[in-house]
Formats: C-alpha cells, sequence, structure tokens
C-alpha cells in the first residue's frame, strides 16, 4: 500500500510525482507510478523522436521539475545555455529530455515504478484498489494521468487501409512502429499543425520527396493558446461560467488547433520556395492502390496523387468511452461528468475523496492548457494547495 499511486508515467504523471515529493507532501518511498511502458517518458520520447523535433513549443518555464528557475539552471551548469532557442528561450528536445531525466532521478530514484496497465479501480473502504493483469495495488490516493494519446485518429477513407495495407498507410504515433518505405514516388504526410510539419521537415533533411496536405491553411501561432489561458487574465472569466458545454466551447475556440510556431513556419516555407515540399490546402476523398506497390489519392478538389506511402499526422480522438475501466469506475462510483463525457473536478482537481485527474481529464477545470507542461505545472500547484 502507498500514499499515492499516479496512473500514467509521462509529462503530466511525472510532473506531478516530482512536486508532491519536492513540496514534501510524500516521500518517494510512499509513492508509486503505475505505467504500460517500462520506464518514465517513453510515449514523449518515442513522439518526439519519430516526428523529428529538434525543440519545444514550450518556454524554458515549462517543465518536470519543482523550481521555475531550474532547467536554465541545468543548462547553465551543463554549457549548454545555446540550446535554449529563440526569444522565448525554447529548449532543444535533447536538453529538455536530459533535465528531465535528471530531475526524475533526483526527486523519484525511490520511488516505485510498476509496468502494467490499468484494468479496474475500485474504493474499498479508505483505500482505492487498482488492478492490473498482474498486480493488485492499494492507495490512500489515486491521481488519473493518463492522457488520450492511445486513441489515434483515423479519417473515414483511411481507416480500411489499418488492416489492407498497414504500412502504406500509417498514422505517425502508430504503437507498431513506423518503417519509412523506399521509392521515387514521394510520401504524403495528411495534416497541417505542428506534428505535420516537423515530420515533413524530417523527410526533407532525409532527401525524400514530400507532399503535404492540410484541410486549411497553415496557421502560425507561437504556442497552443494564448498565454493569458496561464493566469488569472482569462482563466477568471472560465472558471465563473459554470456551464460545462460552454466550458467546452470556451477551450475548443481557445486552442490553436493544427497550427504550428512562426520558427517552424519559416523552416517550412523556406523548403516551399527551394522546391523541396508541396504543400496543398485540400482534403483526400479516397485512396487506391495501384501496381508496383504506388497508392493513388484522391481529393476533394479533384487531384490525384501517387505516393510511395501515406502518413496521417492527424492527432488523437477525444472519445474516453472506448476507455472500459474508466467508464465502470464512472459507473460504480457515481462519479459527476459533463455532457462531453469529461470529469467534473473540484478546484483541487478531485474527483472523489483521494481520486485526482490531471492532463486532458482536467481541462474542464484547468482549461486549453491542461495537457501541456504548463497544465501539468497548474495541475501541481492547484493540488499542492489543497493538500
Amino acid at each position: 500500500m502507498v500514499d499515492w499511486l499516479i496512473i500514467g508515467g509521462g509529462i503530466q504523471g511525472c510532473t506531478l510525482a516530482i512536486h508532491l515529493v519536492r513540496s514534501g507532501k510524500v516521500t518517494p518511498e510512499r509513492l508509486a507510478i503505475l505505467d504500460r511502458h517500462e520506464a518514465p517518458l517513453m510515449n514523449w520520447k518515442m513522439y518526439t523522436m519519430r516526428t523529428g523535433m529538434d525543440y519545444l513549443r514550450s518556454p524554458q518555464i515549462h517543465h518536470l521539475d519543482y523550481e521555475p528557475a531550474s532547467l536554465h539552471t541545468f543548462a547553465r551548469k551543463q554549457q549548454k545555455i545555446n540550446q535554449l532557442v529563440g526569444y522565448y528561450k525554447k529548449p532543444q528536445i535533447e536538453l529538455f529530455n536530459e533535465h528531465s531525466e535528471a530531475a526524475i532521478q533526483s526527486a523519484l530514484s525511490s520511488a516505485t515504478w510498476i509496468k502494467g496497465e490499468v484494468t479496474d479501480i475500485k474504493k474499498e473502504g479508505s483505500l482505492w484498489q487498482i488492478e492490473t493483469k498482474e498486480h493488485q495495488l492499494k492507495a490512500k490516493n489515486v491521481v488519473l494521468a493518463t492522457g488520450c494519446t492511445e486513441q489515434f485518429a483515423w479519417p473515414e477513407w483511411a481507416a480500411a487501409w489499418r488492416k489492407e495495407a498497414p504500412k502504406r498507410v500509417a498514422h505517425l504515433f502508430q504503437k507498431e512502429g513506423l518503417d519509412l518505405l523506399p521509392g521515387d514516388a514521394p510520401i504524403v504526410v495528411i495534416g497541417g499543425g505542428i506534428s505535420a510539419a516537423h515530420f515533413a521537415c524530417r523527410l526533407i533533411r532525409a532527401g525524400r520527396k514530400v507532399i503535404m496536405i492540410s484541410r486549411h491553411a497553415l496557421r502560425v501561432h507561437e504556442f497552443d493558446s494564448d498565454p493569458g489561458w496561464l493566469g488569472p487574465k482569462y482563466m477568471s472569466g472560465f472558471l465563473s461560467v459554470n456551464d460545462y458545454v460552454k466550458r467546452r466551447e470556451m477551450i475548443t475556440t481557445a486552442r490553436h488547433r493544427g497550427s504550428l510556431p512562426p520558427m517552424l513556419y519559416r523552416k517550412l516555407t523556406k523548403y516551399m520556395r527551394q522546391g523541396l515540399i508541396q504543400v496543398l490546402y485540400d482534403e483526400v476523398s479516397s485512396c487506391e492502390k495501384l501496381k508496383h506497390t504506388m497508392i493513388q489519392l484522391k481529393t476533394k478538389h479533384g487531384k490525384r496523387i501517387r505516393a510511395a506511402q501515406i502518413i496521417l499526422a492527424t492527432g488523437f480522438s477525444l472519445n474516453l468511452s472506448t476507455m472500459d475501466w474508466l467508464q465502470t469506475l464512472i459507473r460504480e462510483e457515481q462519479l459527476p461528468t459533463a455532457a462531453c463525457g469529461y470529469p467534473v473536478l473540484t478546484t483541487s482537481l478531485q474527483w472523489k475523496e483521494g481520486l485526482y485527474a490531471i492532463g486532458a481529464l482536467a481541462e474542464l477545470e484547468l482549461g486549453p492548457s491542461a495537457r501541456n507542461i504548463s497544465g501539468a505545472r497548474s495541475a501541481c500547484r492547484r493540488m499542492i494547495h489543497h493538500l
């Protein structure tokens, strides 16, 4: 039995674990993290490596560690201050990962890491009982930090190809790995946001021909929501709204979905001027297999595009109904949810006594930044203030 069990060992879960320990709310020996991977941040590292991301969208003050200036201090001590890029000092991915690993090792070396996937959660007296296929765990407090990054968004035209030709039409973040197929024909990247742009740039650096298809013109925003959402400027008005349908609408409006930061936009448009990538503002309507392992796309504007491979950078689904254990928990414990199915939490992010949610599950309380590193830090402040 532990005092705190955090379900999810990604950015959100590790940030909270570090903050709970550093703030003195729990000793590392009384804390455990449950995750389906072998080690912390494995999904994060896989996603960023696969896209070819070279620096974060977030500034240097958004990181996993407790002290706000920790990343800057780490960069200076490691003589890597030049890896903080641009006006906002955005960290290069290698620096961010090194700092994250150092913070985890320093704060959580005595904590317990449990590899497994949740199958059931229920309240047993004053404790929470968590079951996996291999373990039966008990904790005074449980934090759901699972996110929604396991549910990939597949366009309708592409769904049939998941079984028919899974290597020819693949999702950028699929679990099975992503092998780039050889061929003189271009690789077509579907999507117009930051992941699509980073991945397209990676392909260009590898010498591949690239076509990027976006349903909209490239949207340029420094961050994926206005920084005013990190403080009272916008959050005061958001929290004054008691209608969760309206809160959901405010979140949707505030997010700059499918956007990319100016530095990445400049890189992409440079490649466009050099003729290394073609960007089409269109939408795929159908896909068919041709001879010689080629695939042909047809767009709504009537274009026909031949490709060696199609990579979907179409993000993730928002549907929580596919998480069976979560739906059972909601039903059995009669937990409050909004019309969209997401948790209705207290200001301390508590769903029921001893049960908390952070990350995507807490966005109706934390606002549009909930899923980001900044949202993880906001969640930590909320919880620690009330403990």
